[in-house]
């Protein structure tokens, strides 16, 4: 404290932005919070309406190199 008995302004200028970069800090990660919880909720919702109407799920995807075909077939006529 100075002597009039006001605050020093560059501690109440630094205590006023420690607290504003923290403000930042949980605004962003509240709103990647809530932006992975409203995908993951959407998420759900899309596979139980295609469960509810009988969606076929997609055939299994190759596991191994072996399962993919490279060369072109050759068909001898």
């Amino acid at each position: 404290m100075l002597a009039c008995g006001c605050m020093d302004l560059g501690k109440m200028a630094w205590a006023l932005l420690e607290f504003g970069a923290w403000g930042v800090v949980f605004l962003v990660a509240g709103a990647l919070l809530a932006v992975c919880l409203g995908l993951a909720a959407l998420q759900l919702l899309v596979r139980a309406v295609q469960h509810r109407r009988g969606v076929v799920q997609p055939a299994a995807e190759p596991v191994s190199l072996s399962d993919f075909r490279w060369e072109r077939e050759r068909h001898d006529s």
